[in-house]
């Protein structure tokens, strides 16, 4: 694009040039026709001079009418030629203003292409940043708008999470209002089966202490009347302080099985020969001593 520009202006200076050299051209044909005519006329003085010195005639003798015209038009076409000269040195001295003032407008022209070039180079270093800085701009703009959407839907889950919050919290709120109305119904059973429980061994000691009663009453009857180890203990009261030595059984009278009853007493008949014992194995042991 430059050494176009560079072109087109000396294309310029060199049309401006032949322009004035044209303007002159004319000129030359007539600078070369009175130069021609000069010396057409400078021979003939010579010629005629010739003739003169040949007749005889001195140089300071009448001149005949055509000498004189001949004089007259050389006088006339020296001075035609002094005002053409000069106005070619005018020319000459236009056309090297000229070519000065080209000279010039190159070197302005230099400056100019050169800063042209240079705001050029700046104007593509600045649309390379522009186009950077859109491109920046839009991958910027993208991303916002993928943060957007990626805030509106986390904004969607909060207020879902948030309507889950509360919907389990509720759920949590019923489930330990029932929890607590679990409990206290579970304390309630708790202590029914208790009352239940305390019920059903007083039956059951009941029960035992009957059972043992008819196992006593049983083994007594089954006893013979003669037998002397088998007096009954009204009231131990009389025998409550009574104390003894040393003892040892000598040998086991009888075995009565007491079944699920805990037997620990230890009691003596009123002779002092017999005793009854017992212990976790649920049997009543009577022995005598001797």
């Amino acid at each position: 694009m430059g050494d176009d520009v560079n072109e087109s202006w000396r294309n310029l200076i060199l049309d401006r040039v032949k322009q004035e050299s044209h303007k002159s051209k004319p000129f030359e044909h007539i600078f070369g026709s009175y130069r021609n005519v000069c010396d057409t006329l400078s021979r003939l003085a010579e010629n005629d001079a010739r003739r003169r010195k040949a007749a005889g005639i001195a140089g300071g003798g009448s001149i005949d009418e055509e000498g004189s015209a001949l004089l007259q038009q050389l006088e006339d076409l020296k001075a035609t030629h002094q005002e053409m000269l000069k106005k070619k040195e005018v020319n000459d001295q236009r056309l090297i203003t000229a070519k000065y003032d080209v000279e010039r407008l190159e070197k302005e022209k230099t400056v100019l292409v050169n800063g042209r070039d240079n705001a050029l180079r700046r104007v593509e270093e600045v649309e390379a940043k522009r186009q950077e800085v859109l491109a920046e701009n839009k991958r910027i703009r993208e991303a916002s708008e993928e943060t957007e959407k990626a805030m509106t839907e986390l904004r969607d889950e909060h207020m879902v999470l948030q309507m889950l919050h509360t919907k389990t919290s509720a759920d949590l709120k019923q489930c330990q209002m029932d929890r607590d109305e679990l409990l206290e119904r579970l304390k309630e059973l708790k202590m029914k089966q208790i009352e239940f429980f305390n019920m059903e061994t007083e039956r059951e000691e009941q029960r035992q202490h009957q059972r043992k009663m008819e196992q006593i009453n049983e083994a007594m009857r089954t006893m013979t009347a003669a037998d002397k180890n088998l007096e009954i203990i009204d009231d131990l009261s009389d025998v409550a302080g009574y104390t003894t030595g040393d003892i040892l059984p000598t040998f086991l009278s009888n075995k009565i099985e007491g079944h699920e009853g805990e037997i620990t007493d230890l009691v003596w008949m009123q002779h002092g020969d017999t005793f009854f014992s017992a212990s976790s194995d649920h049997n009543v042991l009577e022995y005598d001593v001797s």
